[in-house]
């Protein structure tokens, strides 16, 4: 009887990687341009950030993916002030939203 080779199993994404899902969509000097440039300069720290919070890598990763998304969907409205702060705040406020729906 032969045996079977086994592969090894692939090595699991490093903590805070977002994966794109697609090419990149904004490339102009946009605000939503520079929420992406600093969003992928900022991530790691950003995950950290909310998994203190929150207590759970899984829930980092998505508290991260909705922070994201709601600030890009609302790309247009915002001004480049401080965009690193408002990356901030805005993890903050999802995270509260998270811990308010957990009590619930």
């Amino acid at each position: 009887m032969r045996s079977k080779k086994l592969l090894p199993a692939p090595s699991p994404p490093e903590c805070g990687v977002v994966v794109p899902l697609g090419p990149r969509r904004c490339t102009d000097g946009s605000v939503g341009a520079q929420l992406e440039a600093l969003f992928r300069e900022h991530q790691r720290d950003l995950h950290r950030f909310l998994k203190i919070r929150l207590g759970s890598e899984a829930d980092a990763s998505d508290a991260l993916q909705t922070v994201f998304t709601r600030l890009l969907q609302r790309a247009d409205s915002l001004e480049d002030d401080n965009l690193v702060s408002l990356l901030y705040v805005s993890a903050r406020n999802v995270a509260i939203d998270l811990i308010r729906e957990r009590r619930h």
